[in-house]
Formats: C-alpha cells, sequence, structure tokens
C-alpha cells in the first residue's frame, strides 16, 4: 500500500481518537469505543464492505490502528462465519478475503435503538449522535475515495437505503421481504444484502442470496 494510503487511514483514525476522547462524560456508550477499518486498507480492492455500526455492548479495547486481515474473511465471529458460508457456496470467497471494509458509523453500540441498560446508541443524547453520524459517514466517504475499491458492498437494507440514492434495482423474496439491491454511488457499483445476522433467513433466501453473488460480483479465484 502507498505511503498516501496509509497516511490517509491514519488521519481518519488520528481524527475519530480526538473526537471520542473530547465526548468523556458525555457519551453514554463511551466505554464501548469505536472500531473503523475491519481489515488492512487494500487499493482497489475487490470491494469495500459497510455495516451499520460496529456492535458489542460490553467494553471494547481501544484500536488505534487496522486488522491485518479482513475479519469478515477470517474470524470466527457470527457475521463473520454467515458471510464465508455465503461467499463460499456463491465460489467467490477468494473476493472476500482479499476485500476490506468499514461501518457507516464508528462507534460501538449494542443497538442502535436505545436499551433499558443505556449501551444502545439511541441512548445518547441526539445533538451528540447527529454529530457523530455526521462526522463518520464523510470520514467513510473520504475512505471510499482514497481506497478507491472496485464495488461497494452493504450490509443491511437499512444501511443500503440510506447510502445508495435511488434509482436501484431490488430483489424481493417470494413473499415479498427485501433481500438484495444494486445502485451507484458516486460512478461506483453499490450492491447490498438483507443483514445476515439481522433476521432468520429461509433456505429459499439464502439460495436467492447466494445467486445473486454469483450474478454480480466477479471472481477472483
Amino acid at each position: 500500500m502507498s505511503d498516501t494510503v496509509v497516511q490517509g487511514c491514519e488521519d481518519v483514525y488520528r481524527r475519530t481518537y480526538l473526537l471520542w476522547k473530547g465526548l468523556e462524560g458525555q457519551l453514554r456508550t463511551w466505554p464501548l469505543k469505536y472500531g473503523i477499518l475491519y481489515g488492512p486498507p487494500i487499493f482497489r480492492a475487490p470491494m469495500f464492505f459497510m455495516g451499520a455500526n460496529p456492535g458489542g455492548g460490553e467494553e471494547a479495547p481501544l484500536r488505534t490502528t487496522w486488522p491485518q486481515t479482513f475479519e469478515y474473511a477470517h474470524e470466527d465471529y457470527a457475521l463473520a462465519r454467515v458471510l464465508q458460508d455465503l461467499f463460499r457456496r456463491a465460489n467467490r470467497l477468494g473476493t472476500l478475503q482479499a476485500s476490506t471494509g468499514a461501518n457507516l458509523l464508528f462507534f460501538r453500540s449494542k443497538k442502535l435503538a436505545s436499551l433499558p441498560e443505556g449501551n444502545g446508541w439511541g441512548n445518547n443524547p441526539p445533538e451528540i449522535r447527529s454529530m457523530l453520524e455526521a462526522f463518520c459517514r464523510t470520514e467513510t466517504e473520504k475512505l471510499i475515495e482514497l481506497l478507491d475499491p472496485r464495488m461497494l458492498f452493504i450490509l443491511g437494507k437499512t444501511v443500503f437505503d440510506r447510502f445508495v440514492p435511488q434509482p436501484h434495482s431490488q430483489v424481493l423474496a417470494p413473499y415479498g421481504r427485501w433481500i438484495a439491491g444494486k445502485g451507484m454511488v458516486n460512478g461506483r457499483v453499490a450492491i447490498g444484502i438483507m443483514h445476515p445476522s439481522g433476521s432468520f433467513w429461509s433456505r429459499a433466501e439464502k439460495e436467492a442470496v447466494v445467486r445473486y453473488l454469483q450474478d454480480h460480483i466477479p471472481a477472483t479465484d
């Protein structure tokens, strides 16, 4: 990776740390910290994955840099296992392993909604939430422009609708549930799927998603 890419990503980490540090005592979810990149800053990766925000309702270690490998392709937590299974079934595992990604919101929470125990994103003051959401969207857009991935891969309809402007195509399950979509973001193809850990998938839905991956993601194997 080039010095320009490394410096640009380090700048994102530095700005995020300074912002988070300055909110101690004001942000209910402050002890949960944040997470930015889910893999190394690969220039022109096949795909840049994007979800809502890092999950987890417990205090997490502070990450001041990116992991050495793409978590979704190598880790053993639930979301990573589901994605590995989908891409393996689609014969696109190599594409997953060569990719990287982040979230539309860097700051960690157990859920995006408010929770009785206070570790939901909605438990934070609305003015701080709005400020952080705007900051993270801008920084994510900077990462995408800096890394210039060939395609965006978005996890979940909520993030897809928020980030991908109309018009875009969509695929519905037999009884009308959205399972995949495709659009353009600043001249770059963006595809999305129903969030793998958000709800129960029927066998037919999983098979439809696998076919969608085969049809829309070039193989690198």
